[in-house]
Parts: structure tokens; C-alpha cells; sequence
């Protein structure tokens, strides 16, 4: 080979080592620049998710907290928290965490609103001694805070939560429940204001009822007929006279009640007919039932006089926007009726009841024909009633026993779905909140 063809070769082998060696020194250079990024984003970050907890911890402590954190050296950064109530009436706010470490800045955004007793499927303060039993189940989400009182093998579809635990009938073998979501311990006792911020809201704008004994609702459609029955009461012994004033109107329901609410202050309410929107019932009041067999007396108690269904059937129309909540300071109660006696009832609907429960009027004498009380909703008490009496009787042909309702009803519950995320109008809310959206994003100054 020539001088001058080894002199080509020693240039081109030096040329490409000198391309190679730049082109190495530059991917050495944006590794490590790309290292730093990525070590300054991630700081970032993690300031602002910090931050983010930070803050929803504090509205778990404090639901009106809005304080926030102003410019917090954290983690070699600064942290910035602020909240903002972007529904005033709904009371949803909105976490804002800024991460700012050197040229990185990171942003998560919380958005919570009030976790409403409207996501249970069933919820007590008290199982009056009730046991779940083998065939019983509960689709959606559950919880007590008493015992989960268990014989047999109950089951339990969705989160469930228990304050005080589970008791079993004999032992954990033979009665243990089972859960095919989630099982803890979480106390989540009823707020003592739930009847009296739901009043509030009727005032401001909704419809209350003042003044009268009984209220009869009867949904029709897009409309409303209400019936006030108020008692006045004069002279005293023999002479003892009480009469009742008796007053019928139909009226468009949006017009009568703005917002959803219609409430009957220290009064008996009844309902019935078809729901077209979205609205809750509720009534005040002392009244009482007797656990024992049914019998109720004053006020605060709201009876199911027939049928209360949606329009628009959510189990078959899946974009169904009619919803119903049910709300009594005492309880609600199947009324002892003769079509409820012979036909059953259809119930769509939240049923919340702050000092009694869901239970039947009369129910240690209503005849078995009654069939089935088919609810579709969800059910929150204070103290859970029986809704009939039942007995064990011996089948001698498949050697077994079976449960054969004696008075009452049989139970065919089902969970509304929709009501894991919303619920009615001012319906009560656990006083704490729920997370419905987590949003992140990161930029460089």
C-alpha cells in the first residue's frame, strides 16, 4: 500500500473516531442532563403530592378547612397549598398542591365532595340484635356501627365496614361471612344535624309544610298532589271537640319545590305515585314505634301508603336521571293498608331514618299475603326493625327446614348503583368528604 493510501486510512479511521468520540460525549452529557431532569421533576412531584395529602388530611381533621399552606420549604423545594370551593351549594371543593424544586414545577389538583349516606346499600348505628344469615346478601356498600351479627355464611358484595367488629352466632367456622370486596373497621356515626340541614334547605329554596298533622304526597309525573290535614282541638272533657281541615291541590313539582326538598316540619307524612326528577321527602318529629309489634304514633314518621317508583326505570334505562330520597327524623314504614296487604310494595328509592328505622306498620299482625317489599335503593337507620315474623317448619320430604313468614313481608332488596355517586337532592351527608378526581401535571420555568 502507498504512503499516500495509508495517509486516506489514517485520516478516515481518525475522522470517524472524532464523529464517534462527539457523538459519546454528547449522550454522556444528555444522560446526565436527562438524569437531572428527571431527578428535579420527580422532587417536584413528590413536594406536590406531599402536599395534596397534606391537605386532604386536613379536611378529613377539619371539613372547613381553607387555610391552606403559603410558600413551605419542603424537601429542599417550596410547597404550596391552597383550596377552593368551586360549588358552594353541592359544598365541592378543590385541593390545589404546587411543587416547585429549582426550574421544576408540579401541580395535583384533588377534587372532593361530601360523602353522602346515599352510597350505602345498608348502613345502622344499631343491629338490634338482628342476624345475617345464610342467603342474605348485600350488593353495594355496607356498613355498622355495631356488630355484623352473622349466622351461617351471609354475603357482603362491595366495601364493607364495621366499628365494633364481627360477632358470630357459635363460632368463626361455622358463621364467618363472606366478603367479596373489602372488610375494616371505620366508625361513621349520623351527624346530629342531618334533619335539621335538610329543613334549612326547604326554606331556602324548596317547599315546607308548617302547621299541618298530615301530608300526603302523591308523585304524579312532572307533578305533584299534595293533601294537608291539620286538627284543631277546642273545649275539654265531654265537650271535647276536634276537627279537621282538609285541603287538596295538584301543582308542577319543579315550580313547588326549586330545588328537590320537601319537607314536613313535625308532622306524618305519606307518599306515593310516580317519580319524574330528582327529589327528597322528609319530616320531623317525635313520634315513636314499638319494636315489638309495629305500632306508631306522632310525628316524624313517613309512610309508604302505596307503590313509589320512578318514571323512567333505572334497571331497565341505564340513563335514568329520576332519583328519590326518603328522609325521616323517626322512621319509615311500610303502612298498614289493604292494597299493601295484598299486593306487596314497590319502593325506588334512599331511605335514611336519623333516630328509628325501616321497618312495617303493624307488623306482628299484617297477614302473610302481603308478598314482598321490593326496594331498589339503599337503606341507612339508626336501629334496624323487623319488617315481619317469621318461622322454621320441617319439610319432611327434603329433610330441611325453611323460613315461612308467619306476618310481614319477605325482603327483596336491591342496591342502586347510581347512588355510589350521586344522590338526591341535600340528601344527609357523613360530614366528611370523598375524593371523585385526582389530576397531575408537571412544566418547566
Amino acid at each position: 500500500m502507498s504512503g499516500k493510501a495509508i495517509l486516506f486510512l489514517v485520516m478516515g479511521f481518525s475522522l470517524i473516531f472524532l464523529v464517534l468520540g462527539q457523538n459519546f460525549g454528547r449522550i454522556s452529557t444528555e444522560g446526565v442532563n436527562n438524569s437531572s431532569n428527571y431527578f428535579e421533576r420527580t422532587v417536584a412531584h413528590n413536594i406536590a403530592v406531599s402536599g395534596a395529602n397534606l391537605g386532604a388530611n386536613q379536611i378529613f381533621l377539619d371539613p372547613n378547612w381553607t387555610a391552606g399552606f403559603s410558600n413551605v420549604s419542603f424537601d429542599g423545594g417550596v410547597l404550596n397549598v391552597s383550596v377552593n370551593i368551586i360549588d358552594a351549594f353541592q359544598n365541592i371543593r378543590r385541593v390545589n398542591s404546587v411543587g416547585i424544586f429549582r426550574d421544576d414545577t408540579s401541580i395535583v389538583q384533588i377534587t372532593f365532595q361530601p360523602s353522602s349516606f346515599a352510597q350505602f346499600a345498608y348502613f345502622s348505628e344499631n343491629e338490634n340484635g338482628i342476624h345475617w344469615i345464610t342467603g342474605d346478601t348485600v350488593g353495594g356498600r355496607f356498613h355498622t356501627q355495631d356488630f355484623i351479627n352473622s349466622q351461617g355464611h351471609p354475603v357482603f358484595i362491595g366495601k364493607t365496614t364495621s366499628f365494633r367488629g364481627i360477632k358470630y352466632a357459635t363460632n368463626k367456622t361455622n358463621d364467618s361471612p363472606i366478603f367479596d370486596g373489602t372488610f375494616g373497621r371505620d366508625s361513621i356515626p349520623i351527624p346530629s344535624t342531618s334533619i335539621s340541614n335538610l329543613e334549612n334547605e326547604a326554606n331556602a329554596n324548596g317547599h315546607t309544610f308548617m302547621g299541618n298533622d298530615t301530608v300526603s304526597l302523591t308523585f304524579i309525573g312532572d307533578s305533584i298532589k299534595y293533601t294537608t290535614a291539620t286538627n284543631t282541638t277546642t273545649g275539654s272533657g265531654k265537650h271535647k271537640t276536634t276537627t279537621t281541615a282538609r285541603v287538596t291541590q295538584t301543582v308542577l313539582a319543579s315550580s313547588f319545590a326549586p330545588n328537590g326538598v320537601i319537607f314536613a316540619d313535625n308532622a306524618i307524612l305519606r307518599i306515593q305515585g310516580k317519580v319524574t326528577g330528582q327529589y327528597t321527602v322528609g319530616a320531623s318529629g317525635t313520634g315513636s314505634v314499638d319494636p315489638n309489634t309495629g305500632q306508631a304514633t306522632g310525628p316524624g314518621i313517613i309512610y309508604i301508603d302505596n307503590d313509589i317508583t320512578y318514571t323512567h326505570d333505572p334497571k331497565t334505562n341505564p340513563g335514568s336521571t329520576d332519583l328519590l330520597g326518603i328522609v325521616a327524623e323517626q322512621s319509615v314504614l311500610v303502612a298498614d293498608n289493604y292494597t299493601n296487604n295484598h299486593d306487596g310494595v314497590n319502593i325506588d328509592g334512599a331511605i335514611f331514618c336519623k333516630d328509628g328505622g325501616f321497618g312495617v306498620q303493624n307488623f306482628s299482625s299484617v297477614p302473610a299475603a302481603g308478598g314482598s317489599i321490593k326496594l331498589y335503593g339503599g337503606i341507612c337507620q339508626q336501629t334496624r326493625q323487623a319488617v315481619g315474623l317469621y318461622s322454621q317448619q320441617y319439610n319432611f320430604q327434603t329433610h330441611s327446614y325453611s323460613l315461612v313468614i308467619q306476618h310481614g313481608y319477605y325482603k327483596n332488596y336491591y342496591y342502586d348503583s347510581r347512588l355510589a355517586s350521586a344522590s338526591p337532592p341535600s340528601y344527609p351527608d357523613t360530614g366528611k368528604f370523598q375524593i371523585v378526581s385526582w389530576y397531575e401535571s408537571n412544566f418547566r420555568l
